[in-house]
């Protein structure tokens, strides 16, 4: 058999394969909820069909972007199903077993998007016998998330992120124009902000804006983390950071969200070392370059827990300062209701209100009233397992009641108190 029949004898195959688990999900889908979701399960189909186009094509990008949305889709159907208990455990598996299928289609697709990606790179750099540069190109390229991967509903937009509304406003307003606008900004007219710091206490969110804003604004999202940057041999810093921006200047428009900022940036002083010099000063000169070139639509987002640690140049260069300041008492009324919420088989007790576990919570993040509530039903679960009621099918643990919560409150308090302790020492 040569090359030509193998071929033909596979895309057959692929197609026969993809054509009956497409058929299994239309008719599975349609005695799940026709009027709901059988749409769903032909745009699922059509999805995959192009998906298996673009790959004889070798559009392997298009395919695989296909595949992510059509496996988003599925697993909303799933989700659905589960929340709503309106299909059988037997059945509802079928979806879930083409869901793992979709997945593996979707993973060698993936692998042959990289393979093309390292040949193009080879061919650029004319050959690298070490691989050293594409080592650090492939971390960085691992960091970006695409905008059609943000479309998937476990992302928050704007809008269903609890407080923060002028926080919300500031970042949207700043990134918006430039964006969804670009004639009207320029030399000529106004040069918009490309880079936004934000700044206050840990816990609240500053990551789950930066993304939020990236849904919002459709374009894709580059989280980055200090030790994303930083390497174990001297040099892979600078190597890293360059990398990092090579793959934002390729992949814009995107936002770029550097949290820790302080951890590269800080203040300089005699005790600097050479290394973070020179990895200061690749950070300046690679943000320099987008600020001379703003057809390159990438945009900087940086998180600190303290604006006053950071380095003088680093912060002449940044546009605009935003607060993100702990909730406010109704602000933690309402993650409370979100945490109650995701948590509808817990039972509480009447007086476990979310109005009354915001009072008793002044001063504490987001972050600590999502720790808050899942330490306290882990505790009262955990001692029902403990006991021999757990052995009984009919028996279920009690309900949770205020001392449980004020219990949980407490711990926090203190480690709260430790920590503020420590960085006033440091």
């Amino acid at each position: 058999m040569d090359k030509r029949d193998h071929h033909r004898v596979y895309k057959k195959e692929k197609t026969l394969r993809i054509n009956s688990h497409n058929h299994k999900i239309k008719s599975i889908t349609h005695k799940m909820a026709p009027n709901e979701n059988y749409e769903v399960a032909e745009r699922i189909e059509s999805l995959v069909t192009q998906s298996m186009v673009f790959e004889d094509n070798e559009d392997f990008d298009q395919a695989f972007n296909n595949m992510v949305t059509a496996i988003e889709m599925i697993d909303s159907i799933i989700i659905s199903a589960e929340k709503n208990n309106i299909y059988p455990e037997s059945e509802l598996n079928k979806f879930k077993n083409r869901k793992r299928e979709y997945m593996d289609y979707a993973r060698t697709l993936k692998r042959k998007q990289d393979e093309r990606s390292r040949q193009s790179q080879t061919i650029r750099t004319g050959g690298d016998k070490g691989g050293k540069s594409n080592k650090f190109k492939s971390k960085a390229e691992q960091l970006l998330v695409s905008k059609e991967s943000l479309e998937s509903p476990y992302t928050l937009s704007l809008d269903e992120i609890v407080g923060h509304n002028q926080a919300k406003r500031d970042v949207k307003l700043a990134f918006e124009g430039p964006i969804k606008r670009p004639d009207l900004y320029g030399p000529k007219s106004t040069t918009p902000p490309n880079s936004i710091l934000l700044y206050g206490p840990p816990g609240n969110g500053k990551t789950v804006l930066a993304k939020a804003l990236s849904k919002d604004l459709d374009v894709n999202f580059m989280h980055v983390r200090i030790s994303d940057i930083h390497g174990s041999l001297l040099g892979d810093s600078e190597k890293q950071l360059a990398a990092i921006f090579e793959v934002a200047r390729e992949n814009y428009p995107t936002i770029m969200f550097i949290d820790e900022i302080d951890g590269i940036m800080s203040a300089r002083s005699d005790h600097t070392s050479e290394v973070e010099r020179r990895t200061k000063n690749v950070f300046l000169s690679e943000m320099e370059g987008f600020n001379k070139d703003p057809s390159k639509q990438v945009y900087f987002i940086f998180a600190t827990n303290n604006q006053k640690s950071l380095d003088i140049a680093f912060m002449s260069r940044i546009k605009k300062k935003i607060e993100v300041g702990d909730p406010s008492d109704k602000d933690r009324e309402d993650l409370f209701k979100l945490e109650f919420n995701r948590r509808s088989e817990v039972k509480f007790d009447k007086k476990v209100s979310p109005e009354t576990l915001g009072k008793l919570t002044t001063g504490m993040s987001g972050r600590d009233i999502n720790t808050i509530t899942e330490n306290t039903v882990n505790e009262v679960y955990n001692d029902f397992m403990d006991s021999k009621d757990a052995e009984n099918l009919n028996k279920q643990p009690r309900k949770i009641v205020l001392k449980d919560f004020e219990k949980q409150i407490r711990k926090v308090q203190i480690a709260n108190e430790i920590n503020n302790s420590s960085n006033e020492v440091i």
